[in-house]
């Protein structure tokens, strides 16, 4: 950080500490750090929860972040409608690469259009 050595461990527990009162930022981030390993081991289940809830929130990035482990796998199980709702969602807010991330879904599983 600013000043001093950085301290993923750290900064990981008060993300969470954060993300659980409700904070939609730091439930992103501390997803990214769980899916990433930054800061305590890769855990993508918890990575995939704390995006659902950042996602349920609205915020873009967790939309697009839990679409992307729902088609995927990666942290449960696949869930192509959740992934569907929420990449059509991002391409009507003009997010960065929905549209190519949605177009690769269908391109996946052509039943998911």
């Amino acid at each position: 950080g600013q000043g001093g050595p950085v301290d993923l461990e750290e900064a990981r527990k008060y993300y969470k500490k954060s993300a659980d009162q409700g904070n939609v930022e730091a439930q992103q981030k501390y997803a990214i750090m769980c899916n990433f390993a930054q800061g305590g081991p890769e855990d993508l289940e918890t990575g995939r929860k704390y995006h659902k809830l950042a996602a349920e929130q609205g915020l873009s990035g967790g939309k697009s972040c839990y679409a992307y482990m729902c088609v995927n796998q990666e942290g449960g199980p696949l869930d192509l409608k959740i992934a569907k709702q929420y990449y059509l969602e991002l391409i009507a807010e003009n997010f960065p690469e929905a549209q190519d991330d949605y177009d690769a879904m269908v391109a996946l599983y052509p039943t998911s259009a």
